[in-house]
């Protein structure tokens, strides 16, 4: 009870699939989108996100959207059967950084959601190599940029607000973490 029902209800499932997640892929049958808790700035999105996710300290995100592509792709790539937390998706302030922020999340959204089985390699024929994610990817954002359906088709958002969130209760948990991870 550290947030509403309707956000602990689904963080809950989603830490649980998240552990078999490597293991579906293979199958076919696996979580093929990613998850965005949208809210405005200081809602506890981060804190609760990592009390959920981050299993072994419960405060912490994995990286951040400040961070360079290639960076978001290796450590969302290293991730295995566990929750990668990307943290604050910020409306950006210029065309082009909403380009860069655009193309960003259209990275996870391939390494999360595409069939094609990887991407051409470049130089050689014939030659793919995977960036598909073995964990399942939430990101925490004050709004989300994508206007394309299929793209947002692709995306659960958990819509909350400061309300949402019973800090009391949240920080006793994050306190108490070792006892519970």
């Amino acid at each position: 009870d550290v947030a509403e029902r309707r956000l602990t209800i689904p963080m809950l499932a989603i830490a649980s699939l998240s552990l078999v997640q490597s293991q579906m892929i293979p199958l076919g049958d696996f979580f093929k989108f990613f998850i965005s808790f949208l809210a405005q700035s200081q809602s506890f999105k981060t804190t609760l996100t990592s009390l959920f996710f981050d299993f072994e300290s419960g405060r912490k995100a994995d990286i951040n959207f400040d961070s360079t592509e290639s960076a978001l792709i290796r450590i969302i790539g290293q991730k295995r059967d566990a929750v990668c937390i990307v943290d604050d998706l910020k409306p950006a302030s210029t065309a082009t950084m909403k380009k860069v922020l655009l193309s960003k999340i259209e990275k996870i959204i391939r390494m999360c959601a595409d069939d094609s089985n990887g991407i051409q390699r470049a130089g050689r024929k014939n030659s793919t190599f995977s960036n598909r994610a073995t964990g399942i990817v939430v990101i925490t954002a004050e709004e989300i940029p994508i206007t394309v359906y299929s793209s947002l088709a692709r995306l659960l958002i958990l819509e909350m607000n400061r309300k949402s969130v019973y800090k009391e209760k949240l920080t006793y948990f994050q306190d108490k973490h070792s006892l519970y991870k």
